[in-house]
């Protein structure tokens, strides 16, 4: 008979069983133990990247906001690029 292992999610804490599934069908956050390591060792790299630079007395909304407006930054700045049409010599007769 094989033995279940039912655990909890670590972000919102519905009962999650790691041998099923690999992320918490409510909040998405990995529950399946190498992907949980690997998600992991990603964010501390992240937030060891941003403590460094500058972020290690902002709130977290404060720095969620402002993610959000860089990401809007960028989108506008390639949809800007994407339409300007590059200008191509053209050959004298």
């Amino acid at each position: 008979m094989s033995q279940m292992l039912l655990t909890h999610c670590d972000c919102c804490g519905l009962p999650v069983d790691p041998q099923t599934m690999e992320d918490c069908p409510r909040c998405h956050y990995p529950v399946e133990p190498d992907k949980e390591e690997h998600f992991l060792e990603s964010a501390i790299g992240d937030l060891r990247r941003v403590a460094n630079y500058g972020g290690e007395n902002m709130r977290v909304a404060e720095l969620l906001h402002r993610y959000e407006l860089r990401l809007q930054s960028v989108r506008q700045l390639k949809a800007f690029t994407a339409t300007v049409v590059p200008l191509v010599p053209v050959a004298a007769p």
